[in-house]
């Protein structure tokens, strides 16, 4: 499941799992304009020939038309029968892991599957599930069939395009590029939500409705005034002039003037009509509309006597508004495009797209192949296949919390049972040990449900999140749940990558979800350990003979962390923690290739968040998102600032000596209750 991407630049999405339900235009869309962003998205597709749009053409080869080389790049394709417990159960785990889901079957086929959005979202609360229809869920429409040109026509779009003579279809499927992009900011909208309230929401979104919002302007027009446009072919139903002109070499321009000074440079400096633009009844747009026939007899003689070449020359130096009328192969190479095609693969068959028409400075787009139908289903199913398995009990251990407290040795007192656990303690107090014997050669946990590849055995934690919906108590019994939510492999400048983001849940017996932590873990290869050593120790300076305190206090939100080996063995030994990184020293040196034993990830973190707990007494972690930068190693001398960036928000920093940023941290907090000490 390789997602090939540009960069190594963090996404907006990166880490998001959208799994899709979908078929034809509008849900793909929205779907893959999320791929665009960095989400990993899993297409479910029919068996035999998958979403009906493989086949409205054959452009790029056998079941990849240009419709879905269009709209399905960056996916994964997944075939389930979900007519079978077989393909529906793996369906329903799918759907426990995502973020995301996006279904557009008919409603009545969502009711016989039991996929009705709120019903999921009430079953999952952080899903956002996204439910495109035709005409919507309820209303005498709600269960027609509801194809582009029979919306655009509902919809009164057909009213406003064509001829006098004859209605005509917009020339692309303007409802289902509607819907689908409604769906898309819909969703970006209740993501965006959810990481303020911790909660999903349910999307809801019709192709009527989509394209009734793009009728506006006709709509309101009619109500306020009680007169419909009409259609008027490629001119303007309100603005007078703007429309197609035929040239002296037969050529087709449009011309488009805004305002009263475009108007009286047309007239006067490009068709040589200086009365035309004195002349007091065409004064004005809405004098001009209701002199139409007039104004368009007296203009279009004018641009007939004018080569193509020298009307463009004079509307260049007037500057008024114009366009070529081009045909499809013309826009093919025009030159604002022709730079912006690029290759991406289509089943086994390279091709050329356009990549999002939105460019941003910070990142680039995934453009990632188009799958053959099914080409992913059984990685997948293997990647959720233990994901039916019940949930584990853990007690939240006051022993580990106490060895915590003992390590930071700041003087606060030891978290007895029944009192609440600061943030991110879990880690210490929910673990469970693993059983002797298990370490595999590159010293993770064999257990760990986000092993390493073999040719990838260097692991990292790069990052993560924590939400708490209430405090945790020692000495209570949670059921934690642990899954990888997401997995995408990158190529980096030293060699490949994979990013792998693991979830673990702590609920109460009764259900209720009290913490969500999610870490971010980077798997990669080994470098040459002599050529990293050699490197890295003529750089390092001497380690302290004794490092004194884990915490050395220089005002308020502001430390001096130093971890010696001891420290780090304690630590492991509290969380469990069974990766040699920490306390093997020929290990890490001579296999992993760093030049020291590594500071865990996790230790600076609670470090950083010890800064609240000493100088915030009063106030609460309720959630945490944190970057690591580089690492730290034994005796490394780190700095630890922090600065209150809102009312409940503090920015928390850890820097080398060098300046160099090692970890940066975002926490928000709210005040202390009566439950959280307790």
């Amino acid at each position: 499941m390789t997602t090939p991407i540009d960069s190594l630049d963090r996404r907006p999405l990166d880490g998001i799992l959208v799994v899709a339900l979908e078929q034809a235009v509008a849900a793909p869309f929205a779907t893959r304009q999320l791929a665009d962003l960095g989400a990993r998205v899993i297409k479910i597709e029919r068996p035999g020939r998958g979403d009906f749009a493989r086949d409205y053409d054959s452009a790029a080869g056998d079941g990849m038309s240009s419709w879905f080389v269009w709209l399905n790049r960056s996916k994964e394709s997944v075939v389930l029968d979900l007519k079978a417990d077989s393909g529906r159960g793996p369906l329903d785990l799918l759907i426990g892991r995502a973020d995301v889901f996006v279904c557009n079957l008919a409603p009545a086929a969502v009711r016989r599957l039991g996929l009705d959005a709120a019903q999921l979202v009430a079953r999952h609360p952080r899903l956002v599930a996204c439910q495109l229809s035709g005409y919507g869920d309820a209303g005498p429409y709600a269960d027609r069939k509801a194809y582009d040109l029979l919306v655009q026509a509902e919809t009164g779009v057909l009213a406003v395009t064509g001829s006098p003579e004859a209605p005509a279809k917009a020339g692309i499927s303007i409802a289902d590029i509607a819907g689908g992009m409604y769906a898309y900011s819909g969703i970006l909208s209740a993501l965006l939500q959810r990481t303020r309230t911790g909660r999903g929401d349910v999307v809801a979104v019709s192709l009527f409705t989509a394209l009734a919002e793009w009728m506006s302007h006709p709509l309101l027009l009619t109500r306020l005034t009680g007169r419909p446009p009409a259609r008027s072919g490629a001119r303007h139903a309100t603005i007078v002039p703007y429309g197609d002109y035929v040239t002296a070499d037969g050529d087709e321009i449009l011309l488009a003037v805004q305002n009263e000074a475009e108007w009286a440079r047309l007239c006067r400096d490009v068709l040589g009509l200086p009365a035309l633009a004195a002349d007091g009844r065409f004064a004005g747009n809405q004098q001009r509309v209701g002199h139409r026939d007039e104004v368009e007899r007296r203009l279009r003689p004018a641009v007939a006597q004018l080569a193509t070449g020298e009307l463009i020359r004079r509307l260049e130096r007037a500057q008024v508004a114009y366009a070529s009328v081009k045909e499809v192969e013309e826009v093919m190479r025009h030159p604002q495009l022709a730079a912006r095609w690029t290759a991406i693969m289509a089943g086994d068959r390279p091709v050329e797209v356009l990549p999002p028409p939105v460019r941003h400075s910070g990142f680039g787009p995934v453009l990632g192949p188009v799958p053959s139908h099914g080409r992913d289903t059984e990685a997948v199913l293997a990647e959720i296949a233990g994901d039916g398995r019940p949930a584990a009990l853990a007690t939240v251990d006051p022993f580990p919390a106490a060895a915590l407290a003992a390590l930071f040795d700041d003087g606060l007192p030891a978290p007895g049972r029944g009192a609440g656990l600061p943030a991110y303690w879990h880690l210490a107090a929910c673990a469970t040990a693993p059983p002797s014997g298990i370490l595999a050669a590159d010293g993770h946990s064999r257990g760990h449900p986000a092993s390493g590849p073999a040719h990838l055995p260097r692991r990292m934690f790069a990052g993560g999140r924590l939400r708490a919906a209430g405090p945790v108590h020692v000495g209570e019994r949670l059921t934690q749940r642990t899954l990888v939510t997401a997995s995408t492999d990158k190529q980096g400048r030293s060699g490949p990558l994979r990013f792998v983001t693991v979830e673990t849940q702590f609920a109460r017996p009764g259900g209720d979800v009290v913490l969500v932590e999610e870490q971010d873990i980077v798997f990669r290869g080994a470098p040459d350990p002599g050529a990293v050593l050699g490197a890295a120790e003529a750089a390092r300076p001497a380690a302290a003979a004794d490092p004194g305190p884990l915490l050395t206090r220089h005002g308020p939100l502001h430390a001096v962390f130093r971890a010696d080996p001891v420290a780090l063995q304690r630590f492991s030994a509290a969380t469990s923690n069974p990766h040699r990184i920490h306390y093997d020293y020929p290990y890490v040196t001579a296999v992993e290739g760093y030049p020291g034993l590594v500071v865990h990830g996790s230790l600076l973190l609670l470090s950083l968040l010890e800064l609240i707990r000493l100088d915030l007494p009063d106030r609460v972690v309720a959630a945490v998102t944190f970057q690591a930068r580089s690492p730290v190693f034994a005796g490394d001398a780190i700095d630890l600032a922090g600065e209150m960036a809102g009312p409940d928000q503090v920015r928390l920093t850890a820097r080398h000596g060098d300046g160099r940023t090692a970890m940066t941290c975002e926490a928000t907090l709210r005040s202390m209750r009566i439950a959280d000490r307790a």
